[in-house]
């Protein structure tokens, strides 16, 4: 159903490093982010809208309707919970679906936001014990170079969180609607951090050039780090994000919001 943030590492026989672990680690915080956001259902369908429908379907009506909203302000709100890891943008979304939520028999908040702070505040030095276990260094210099890549990891983060976003039309989807139901794509237009190097190509690199030194592993995490930090906003990301409500309190949602915001492959 998500997609995963390590579906891009590939484990190939020319590769001394286990990549298939590190993508393990990273789908392991991707699972992580996932169930601090609680959808009402967890069936996943081929057609994304259609399922949209079915969970709007049986939420019901809400008890205290949240105030209308468009379509293009509620697709911010998802894209900064989960690209920038805005809190306030979290408790706008909270306090948005809740009565929604409540009235279908679900948990009041769709997001536990004090989970998704605390996985984004361990993501870098997690993924960065994982990622020392594969280097061809000995304890001590991993435990050398462990500062650098914690940091290099922060600064992908931090790159992550600088993509800006417009949001265009609202394309109404027609087919297989019922009458007492409206979906919705919104076009998104995003800005990037085009980064020199991805991790992956980095990777690859690292065995390509037989590397075995601590010198050499700090230089690199150092230069991956200046690239994340240094990169701008020029590498484009388009797509459409799907919205669905009921026609009778027009709360728009979407259960299943990173299989659209997903931004890991252009730093992976």
């Amino acid at each position: 159903m998500l997609r995963v943030f390590g579906r891009i590492f590939l484990n190939t026989l020319e590769t001394r490093f286990s990549l298939c672990r590190i993508a393990q680690k990273i789908s392991a915080f991707q699972r992580r982010c996932a169930d601090a956001i609680k959808p009402g259902k967890q069936d996943m369908t081929v057609n994304l809208i259609r399922t949209l429908v079915a969970v709007v379907f049986l939420a019901g009506p809400a008890a205290h309707a949240a105030e209308p909203r468009s379509p293009q302000y509620v697709t911010d709100l998802f894209f900064k919970t989960l690209v920038v890891t805005d809190t306030t943008a979290m408790t706008a979304l909270n306090d948005y679906l809740r009565a929604n939520r409540i009235a279908g028999g679900f948990s009041p908040n769709f997001i536990d936001v004090a989970k998704m702070v605390n996985t984004d505040e361990i993501y870098p030095t997690q993924l960065a014990g994982v990622f020392l276990k594969q280097l061809s260094l000995d304890d001590a210099g991993k435990k050398a170079i462990e500062p650098d890549v914690i940091a290099m990891f922060r600064s992908q983060k931090d790159a992550q969180k600088r993509t800006v976003c417009t949001f265009g039309e609202a394309e109404p989807v027609t087919e297989k609607m019922a009458e007492h139901k409206l979906a919705v794509k919104v076009a998104f237009d995003c800005k990037v951090a085009k980064v020199p190097e991805k991790l992956k190509a980095f990777l690859q690199r690292t065995v390509t050039e037989k590397w075995s030194t601590v010198d050499q592993y700090r230089q690199g995490m150092v230069e991956m780090r200046k690239g994340f930090e240094q990169a701008t906003l020029t590498q484009e990301w388009k797509g459409h994000f799907p919205l669905v409500a009921a026609k009778k309190d027009m709360i728009w949602q979407n259960m299943f919001p990173r299989e659209t915001f997903d931004a890991s492959e252009f730093f992976y």
